[in-house]
């Protein structure tokens, strides 16, 4: 888990930018990797990538550290 957090100014197509993302994840088994238990054991398995969503959002100057401080949060590591 490593949360990102870019600034960019100006025109930026997100739908472009969604679309890169979902064809990197869907290109690369290992982005796509998780492991579930089956019997106790730990078991690889590659997932389709249908579950990758790209999150963006638009803030002002002074909402800035609230935006960034969103992307940290817990997640499932099953």
């Amino acid at each position: 888990n490593m949360p990102g957090f870019y600034r960019i100014e100006g025109m930026l197509d997100i739908e472009k930018l969604d679309f890169v993302f979902k064809s990197l994840v869907a290109r690369h088994e290992s982005l796509r990797t998780v492991f579930k238990l089956e019997d106790g054991v730990p078991m690889q398995h590659i997932t389709d990538g249908s579950t990758f969503k790209l999150e963006h959002y638009t803030a002002r100057e002074e909402e800035v550290a609230k935006v960034q401080a969103s992307f940290i949060r817990p997640f499932d590591v099953s």
